[in-house]
């Protein structure tokens, strides 16, 4: 029920919010250089696929299962509302980065997650805690601003962002970590129904 709801909500809510862009000439133009499309293609997609996905996981009964959720939450949060003001009226990149800064020390530690042991990677083992603070909260940042920036391209961030979380899925099941896996599960149906919207030539980007 969670992965048809997340699937449906966004479905349902991307052409509302295309008329909403229409009105507030809120588009993604061409520019004949780096990007690919040649027609004005509406924004704001990222608001459909917030709201499928929180109410898709919070009706899984899975979210209290999950360490540090509320941490998760407000994270999320802080994410949604920087994009969509850049979005509406643009902010700086250093506005930005301290946020995104922000939103990694707080999973960090008040989530208690981080990467603490490279298990013989390059022959590295259990890190120390201040590197391996700054290793996750590097690789957050990077993550953030990559997926950032492959959206843009047709079915691009969206099929990235579907294969990911099956297989991240699929890894957390096999571990027995359930509340991830139902995580991943509504990602995935949320970018599914998404990509529906979002496929050459897309109607909408994120």
């Amino acid at each position: 029920i969670s992965i048809l709801v997340s699937a449906v909500v966004v479905y349902v809510t991307v052409p509302l919010l295309r008329s909403v862009a229409f009105k507030l000439d809120l588009y993604d133009k061409p520019d004949g250089d780096r990007k690919l499309h040649t027609k004005y293609v509406p924004t704001l997609g990222g608001i459909a696929l917030f709201l499928a996905f929180f109410v898709g996981f919070s009706v899984s009964g899975f979210a209290g299962q999950i360490q540090g959720y509320s941490y998760f939450a407000a994270g999320m949060l802080m994410l949604f509302f920087t994009g969509m003001k850049d979005d509406l009226i643009g902010l700086t990149p250093l506005k930005k980065l301290l946020v995104e800064v922000s939103v990694g020390l707080m999973l960090i530690f008040g989530s208690g997650i981080y990467i603490e042991n490279f298990y013989g990677v390059m022959g590295i083992d259990k890190l120390p805690f201040a590197a391996s603070v700054m290793i996750t909260l590097f690789t957050m940042i990077v993550v953030v601003n990559a997926y950032n920036l492959i959206d843009g391209v047709d079915g691009l961030a969206g099929g990235v962002g579907v294969n990911a979380s099956l297989f991240f899925g699929i890894g957390f099941f096999v571990a027995d970590e359930y509340a991830m896996a139902m995580l991943s599960a509504v990602v995935a149906a949320t970018l599914a129904g998404y990509l529906l919207h979002n496929f050459h030539p897309a109607s909408i980007f994120m």
